[in-house]
């Protein structure tokens, strides 16, 4: 009868490496996702979602909405529409500096590439003013960027804060027991991506398009 094969020591070797290599790899895969744990960027990006973004996006989109509003009946007063339509203008376009500095919580320093953080759009100023005080207000008011934080913040922030929040609170419940060995990394990973985005949906809508118009 024939014996039974015993294995080469190369087959031995060749199993022996095969399972430190699987083992290596399997940690190497747990190592790198529970590193996104550990980046604060996951974590800002999350509380900006659930805490600050409903907030100040609900406050602009209602303040947008009342100035518009109120800014049509004050023209029927020159004295008085003037003074409320500049200030209703300039209030939106602040608001939009405050949104791309408050952004800047959900990634790291520098990290978006061809948005010049040293570039703001302008509050005070607008292209082509020779001065007089009439014509600085109607191009205030007929700006480009005047009317796009108007766009922003009535439009497209309530409408991105919605998706953003919802994504927040399903990686949060997916984040929770007894899924949070590979829940809460997820989570971390999912909400920094979602900042990174709200970042770039945010610059290019407020700086990038503001200084080509300008």
């Amino acid at each position: 009868m024939n014996e039974p094969r015993k294995p080469t020591d190369v087959n031995v070797r060749s199993s022996a490496n095969i399972v430190v290599v699987d083992h290596i790899n399997e940690d190497d895969f747990c190592t790198s996702l529970w590193s996104n744990a550990k980046e604060p960027q996951g974590w800002a990006s999350f509380a900006y979602f659930i805490l600050l973004s409903p907030i100040f996006s609900g406050f602009c989109a209602v303040w947008i909405w009342i100035t518009f509003i109120l800014a049509i009946p004050t023209l029927i007063l020159p004295p008085l529409g003037f003074f409320w339509c500049i200030w209703t203008a300039w209030s939106w376009r602040a608001l939009g500096r405050l949104e791309i500095l408050t952004t800047q919580i959900c990634t790291k320093p520098g990290q978006c590439t061809g948005y010049p953080d040293d570039k703001l759009p302008p509050i005070l100023r607008v292209p082509n003013d020779n001065g007089g005080r009439i014509r600085f207000a109607v191009l205030l008011c007929t700006n480009k960027y005047t009317w796009q934080c108007f766009v922003y913040f009535a439009i497209i922030k309530p409408v991105a804060m919605v998706i953003f929040l919802i994504s927040a609170v399903f990686l949060l419940i997916c984040a929770l027991p007894p899924f949070t060995l590979l829940g809460l990394p997820f989570m971390c990973l999912g909400c920094k991506k979602m900042g990174e985005l709200q970042v770039h949906l945010t610059r290019s809508y407020l700086i990038i398009n503001n200084y080509r118009s300008d």
